[in-house]
């Protein structure tokens, strides 16, 4: 073979390597876990969770928009484990601020 061929033979299979990671870590779209991470900080946000409990609130709102960069690039394994900790935090202020709200005698 000529030192040309081999060149152009490396390029593609380069080429091909490189295409074939890059859709293969992607995997697939998390529209679910983005729809439920997106709800749960919505009704956290709507039990008044960012003034009662901001804590928890402020982790699930930072992984939520962090979900959103990591799937608007298409990294989607990264948006989804992002959507999932941002559904867990979310979760978590509203049931602390129903709680606190309960124990308190504070209506909405």
């Amino acid at each position: 073979m000529r030192f040309k061929d081999v060149r152009a033979i490396l390029f593609v299979a380069t080429f091909v390597a490189a295409n074939l990671g890059l859709v293969g870590c992607a995997g697939r779209a998390p529209y679910e876990d983005y729809t439920l991470a997106h709800t749960a900080l919505e009704s956290a946000r709507a039990a008044q969770a960012p003034r009662v409990s901001p804590g928890y609130y402020s982790r699930a709102d930072e992984f939520y928009h962090r979900g959103v960069t990591h799937f608007d690039e298409r990294h989607f394994n990264a948006a989804k484990e992002d959507f999932d900790q941002a559904r867990f935090f979310a979760e978590q202020a509203e049931n602390y601020t129903v709680l606190k709200k309960a124990e308190t005698g504070e209506s909405n």
